[in-house]
């Protein structure tokens, strides 16, 4: 197993870790009525790691670490669990769910490179944007991005990352931009005959 991680000055860090070819998202956050750190698998396939105010992200991710072989039990449990009916909006669930692996992958292969703090990060239903950065370095994406080239995909997540730093559109910002995508400029031409839609 190999660990992608990004040590964020948060309260809550997302990240993802690869399990025999297997990418999955995990989130760790603080709660200040646990007593102890504890972690679970949800129906989302997140492994959500929950752990007391006065602990540090880093001890998550160890204690993920150090209990890799109950992460990969638990999610063979639950691919041999039977068949259980959707509700019918399953499926708009289950494209966030796969937008969001997809961001978040691409997300801790730039920001390697970056090293910008960040908040959080959400898929949404968008009408009008592929992807925002608010003030507070939240990360927003629009869940159809996953049907798009993944070279448009690099595209959206470096934009928003270099919002962290820049949140403008002047020289400064499109000079962040350019050093993981020097043509930005045709990415974002090819971007803009998408209809969003």
């Amino acid at each position: 197993m190999s660990w992608l991680r990004r040590l964020l000055p948060f309260s809550k860090h997302e990240g993802m870790i690869d399990i025999e070819g297997r990418s999955v998202c995990y989130v760790i956050k603080k709660n200040s009525q646990s007593r102890r750190i504890r972690a679970a698998i949800s129906s989302d396939e997140i492994i959500r790691v929950t752990m007391p105010t006065s602990m540090k992200i880093e001890e998550g991710i160890f204690f993920l670490q150090k209990n890799q072989e109950w992460v990969l039990r638990a999610f063979n449990q639950q691919n041999i669990r039977p068949h259980i009916a959707l509700p019918l909006d399953a499926p708009s669930r289950k494209y966030h769910r796969i937008a969001r692996k997809i961001v978040l992958k691409k997300i801790l292969q730039f920001n390697d490179f970056y090293h910008f703090p960040y908040a959080s990060v959400r898929i949404k239903d968008m009408r009008t944007r592929w992807g925002s950065c608010s003030k507070i370095g939240n990360l927003n994406f629009n869940y159809k991005l996953q049907f798009l080239p993944l070279h448009l995909v690099d595209y959206i997540v470096v934009h928003e990352l270099c919002h962290l730093q820049e949140l403008n559109h002047g020289k400064e910002f499109w000079h962040l931009v350019s050093q993981c995508i020097p043509d930005g400029t045709a990415r974002r031409k090819e971007l803009r005959e998408i209809n969003v839609r």
